[in-house]
C-alpha cells in the first residue's frame, strides 16, 4: 500500500518553506514553477491598469498574487494573480498575515507557457464556487481574456474588444489589446 501524503492546514502552509510558488490543493503541496517573462509582463500591466483604478476609491482593495482558502477539512489554499476586495472585506477583522477565507469580488488569472489552460480554467470555477462573482482567465498566447460569471457564462473577448470591471470594478474599461502590449 502506497503511503499517503501527509496533508497540511492553510497555517502549516503559510509558514511552511514550500509555499513560495506553491499552491496547497485538497492537503497536498503542489509546486509550480516561477512564471516566465511574459506572463510577468501581463501580470504587472494587469495590476497597474486595476490598482491604480481602485487605488483612490476607498471601497475597494487590488491585491496582487493572493492567496485565499477555498476550502477547510483538507484545506486548499490557491493563488489568483489579480483580486479585488471590497474595503469591508479587507477591513473586516481577518488577520492580514494569513490568507483570507472570503471570496474576492474579482479576481484574474494570467496563463503561463508552463500552464495547462484546463488546470487555470478549473482554478476560476473554484474562485467562482467561493463566491467570487467575476474572474478573467488572460492569455497572452492566445490573445484572449475569458470572462467567467457565478452564472457559467462564459465570454470571449479579443484584442479589439473592450473589457469592464462591470459592477465588481465600477467604472473600470479599457481595450483587451492593453493588456498584451
Amino acid at each position: 500500500m502506497a503511503d499517503e501524503p501527509l496533508l497540511m492546514t492553510a497555517e502549516e502552509f503559510l509558514w511552511s518553506d514550500t509555499s513560495k510558488f506553491a499552491e496547497l490543493i485538497d492537503g497536498v503541496v503542489v509546486q509550480h514553477e516561477p512564471p516566465f517573462v511574459l506572463h510577468s509582463l501581463v501580470h504587472s500591466t494587469l495590476i497597474w491598469l486595476i490598482g491604480s483604478h481602485v487605488h483612490d476609491d476607498h471601497r475597494y482593495r487590488a491585491l496582487a498574487r493572493c492567496g485565499y482558502v477555498l476550502r477547510r477539512n483538507p484545506d486548499t489554499v490557491r493563488t489568483c494573480d489579480v483580486s479585488v476586495l471590497t474595503a469591508e472585506a479587507f477591513h473586516s477583522g481577518a488577520d492580514r498575515d494569513m490568507y483570507p477565507e472570503v471570496a474576492p469580488e474579482f479576481a484574474a488569472e494570467v496563463v503561463d507557457a508552463q500552464d495547462s489552460r484546463e488546470d487555470v480554467l478549473r482554478k476560476a470555477r473554484e474562485f467562482i464556487a467561493l463566491g467570487s462573482p467575476l474572474f478573467w482567465v488572460v492569455d497572452p498566447g492566445l490573445q484572449r481574456v475569458d470572462v467567467l460569471h457565478a452564472s457559467e457564462d462564459v465570454q470571449v473577448l479579443r484584442p479589439g474588444d473592450e473589457i469592464t470591471g462591470e459592477t465588481q470594478i465600477p467604472g473600470f474599461r479599457c481595450h483587451v489589446a492593453q493588456f498584451f502590449e
